[in-house]
């Protein structure tokens, strides 16, 4: 995503899609949220679709389809 000042800083995004199941999700946007440096999430669109039955478990695994923006700050970049 292009990028753009804000004060002395610049933002710097990006655009990331992932289909996983939820707790995979739950791990994958928590790193996001607590890495160093900061990052923020933007524009979370989630939806959901059934996997397949695996042949082993009686239930079915939900798969969630995610899009979503994650952004930065660096400062004093010209």
């Amino acid at each position: 995503l292009p990028t753009r000042r804000e004060g002395q800083f610049r933002r710097i995004a990006v655009h990331g899609e992932m289909s996983m199941t939820l707790p995979a999700a739950q791990r994958s946007l928590y790193a996001i949220e607590t890495s160093s440096p900061v990052l923020f999430l933007d524009n979370v669109d989630i939806h959901t679709r059934a996997a397949d039955r695996q042949q082993d478990r009686d239930e079915d695994i939900v798969i969630l389809e995610m899009a979503f923006d994650v952004y930065g700050y660096v400062r004093g970049v010209k």
